[in-house]
Parts: C-alpha cells; structure tokens; sequence
C-alpha cells in the first residue's frame, strides 16, 4: 500500500504528523531510516531525504493520540 493510502484509511488527511520510516535489515533489526511531516496534504523531509506520499508501505503503526505514524518500507540493502 502507499503512504498516501494509509493516511486515507486512518483518516488522517486533516491532520499534522510526524511520520516515522523504518525497515528491518537483512539481519532481522528493526531500524530507524529517516522522517517526516504531513500537513495540509504535503510531506515534507525532517532529515533531507526524500519522501513521496506514493512510497509504498508494508506495514505501519499509529500512536495512541493519531499524531505519530511509523511507517515500514521494504529497502534494498548494500551487501
């Protein structure tokens, strides 16, 4: 699914977050990769990478009081 679509679902369009990527290495570590904001339907970097609201997402998880999204992607990873 896309980051996009997650954010529908959970019915967060109107919201502010902070969105939280991670992945977990091939070794099975669950690791922090970088973040971002959503607001008023743009993402915005927070460590000058780039994101997309079209990234796709394999899994993800909402804080308590919706304003925190950790969100997983599947990388390709350097041998």
């Amino acid at each position: 699914m896309l980051l996009r679509d997650v954010i529908e679902k959970e019915g967060l369009s109107e919201k502010t977050l902070r969105v939280e990527y991670r992945s977990v290495s091939p070794e099975g570590l669950d690791l922090f990769t970088g973040e971002a904001e959503y607001c008023g339907g743009e993402l915005r970097s927070l460590d000058g990478d780039d994101y997309e609201l079209d990234d796709e997402i394999v899994k993800y998880g909402l804080s308590d009081d919706g304003t925190e999204l950790k969100v997983w992607e599947e990388l390709e990873w350097l041998d």
